[in-house]
């Protein structure tokens, strides 16, 4: 993160004018704050690639003894990882050796983590501005004036 607007000379000068740290943790909210879905769906991603290739160290000596799951297969791994992170745990793969477990659980509290994540980047993303609240009150409002003045047009022409 050295390279970004968020990590050189110039920004740790202003950091240090204005009291704050600029290293890798200042530059990771930076990027957050900018794009959060686009760094959480990379961060994602990336979890789902390491820890099911990970998974796949750790399991693959035992296919030959278990028979019924294949984890040389990185999408059974891929698979047992998203199931695993989204905690929907359906439990038709699972891990059968302790480092594989000790993953999954890793996994299982990442997934937690990241989905958290997901849904304050989901949250900042659909809360609406200001000025688009207030154009979205008026919309409400001619809409209703709108229905009020078809009632009335109605009324009128059911007297006459």
């Amino acid at each position: 993160m050295s390279n970004t607007i968020y990590a050189n000379t110039r920004a740790s000068r202003v950091c240090r004018l204005y009291g704050c740290v600029s290293d890798a943790f200042y530059a990771a909210r930076c990027l957050m704050k900018e794009s959060p879905l686009t760094c959480v769906s990379f961060l994602w991603m990336f979890s789902v690639i390491i820890f099911g290739h990970a998974l796949r160290i750790c399991e693959s000596p035992n296919n030959d003894v278990l028979g019924d799951v294949n984890f040389d297969s990185y999408y059974n791994c891929w698979w047992n990882i998203i199931i695993t992170m989204t905690t929907v745990g359906y439990g038709d793969i699972f891990a059968r050796t302790i480092p594989g477990r000790i993953i999954i659980f890793i996994v299982a509290i990442w997934g937690v983590f990241v989905n958290s994540l997901l849904t304050v980047a989901l949250t900042v993303f659909v809360k609406m501005e200001d000025s688009e609240i207030k154009v979205l009150k008026i919309m409400h409002k001619l809409d209703e004036r709108q229905q009020w003045k078809s009632e009335l047009d109605l009324m009128v022409k059911s007297q006459v």
